[in-house]
């Protein structure tokens, strides 16, 4: 009986101290998800495949120097970091044009990670304003099985898969000189050609056949050395 009234003065004297209204506080304010809709995420994933992607990965896994937008390593980041702080982040790209898309159209970019993240779209709209976001964190969510809507688009023929050959550690060990299977043609990446048809005496006569020009933003170069 004792020990029942001590518990019931225990409670009393934090009541009276404004401990349990903060619990409650406390509790109420991790309940808090951020509400964005529909309609925002799918103008997001339009902004991210136009000006995100080719760095950060069509799925959001990153490449090169981008980190990824998704997955474990991005959740350990910013899972627990208010979204205001993310949203300035994502305000500084794309490298070449920082705080381009304005206010709708990062809040939109955001709402898309969120939903690329686990998140669920609901009926109201993410705001922009960076008070409302100070009060959210993406959370634990699971990761959403298609992150990025992607069309692929392809003309004229290709060959059969039937005339491809099958490749061997041997081929992959010593390639071809004029067929490349992997990245930068051998596992070591030196790049180096050993085909000789240019050469120091005529490489300044040659002339461009054709180009492809690349949006702005940040790339990584890689050379072919020939001797």
């Amino acid at each position: 009986m004792l020990a029942i009234k001590r518990m019931a003065l225990l409670w009393m004297c934090s009541v009276a101290l404004g401990q349990w209204p903060a619990i409650s506080m406390a509790r109420e304010s991790d309940s808090i998800a951020p509400s964005f809709t529909a309609n925002q995420a799918a103008d997001g994933n339009l902004n991210y495949i136009l000006l995100c992607a080719e760095c950060h990965g069509t799925n959001m896994q990153g490449a090169d120097i981008a980190p990824p937008l998704s997955g474990p390593v991005f959740m350990r980041k910013w899972g627990e970091k208010t979204l205001d702080t993310l949203f300035a982040q994502m305000q500084r790209m794309p490298p070449a044009a920082p705080d381009s898309l304005g206010t709708t159209g990062y809040t939109n970019l955001l709402a898309h990670l969120l939903r690329s993240n686990g998140a669920v779209t609901g009926n109201t709209p993410l705001s922009g304003s960076a008070e409302e976001l100070s009060r959210f964190t993406i959370g634990a969510h699971s990761p959403a099985d298609a992150r990025v809507n992607t069309t692929l688009l392809a003309s004229g023929t290709a060959p059969p898969l039937k005339n491809l050959r099958s490749v061997t550690p041997q081929m992959l060990n010593s390639p071809d000189a004029d067929d490349w299977l992997v990245w930068q043609r051998t596992s070591n990446s030196h790049g180096f050609s050993p085909l000789a048809q240019i050469n120091t005496d005529n490489v300044a006569k040659l002339e461009q056949a054709w180009r492809l020009p690349l949006p702005a933003g940040l790339f990584q170069l890689r050379y072919i050395i020939c001797v």
